[in-house]
């Protein structure tokens, strides 16, 4: 569990800030490429600012020219990713090529990290059950799980929308931001 500020000090951005941050200075080295398919400004300014080579993937075509780029050490990437491809649907693979793509690129023990927002309508374990169902398929993509990290930050208190009647009791009461963070690697000697 990575945890993050105090209630007073840390809002949903600096949180976001900071965990960019620390995957980075966690999963990289200076001067390797990072590799970020949402164009998260954040995941930008901080890869530079910790004197990492930032290379956003928002198109298909941003795609090309990536196996020329000579040390890939981190890639991130929201889940569940919003093209149909992303969708966990064992039967027709399309998980496990997304896994075989970021192991092509991404240089030997270096990592993906799949980011993936807590939904407050989907309760905690089943959420949990899901992202276990990744392993597997991120296996037979080549890539090995490493790790599920979950980032918290302590309540940041009310909010100015937190008078609204529909709003959970647990949202009333300020409650904590929560990312889980699936880590999977490219053993050294296990390239294609």
């Amino acid at each position: 569990m990575w945890r993050s500020g105090a209630p007073s000090e840390t809002s949903a951005s600096t949180f976001r800030r900071l965990l960019a941050r620390r995957i980075i200075a966690v999963y990289s080295r200076r001067g390797a490429t990072v590799v970020e398919f949402d164009g998260d400004p954040t995941v930008r300014d901080e890869s530079i600012a910790a004197g990492r080579t930032y290379r956003p993937i928002t198109h298909a075509a941003d795609l090309a020219g990536l196996d020329t780029v000579e040390q890939v050490d981190l890639v991130v990437l929201r889940w569940p990713r919003p093209q149909p491809l992303a969708r966990p649907r064992p039967v027709d693979g399309a998980v496990a090529d997304l896994f075989r793509a970021l192991h092509l690129v991404i240089t030997p023990d270096g990592f993906a990290v799949l980011i993936v927002e807590q939904r407050p309508t989907q309760p905690a374990p089943a959420e949990v059950v899901h992202l276990t169902g990744l392993i597997p398929e991120a296996h037979a993509g080549g890539m090995n799980y490493l790790q599920h990290v979950l980032a918290i930050t302590a309540p940041v208190g009310l909010t100015a929308d937190s008078a609204d009647p529909t709003r959970s009791a647990a949202n009333l009461h300020g409650s904590p931001t929560a990312l889980h963070l699936l880590v999977f690697v490219v053993r050294a000697g296990h390239r294609d």
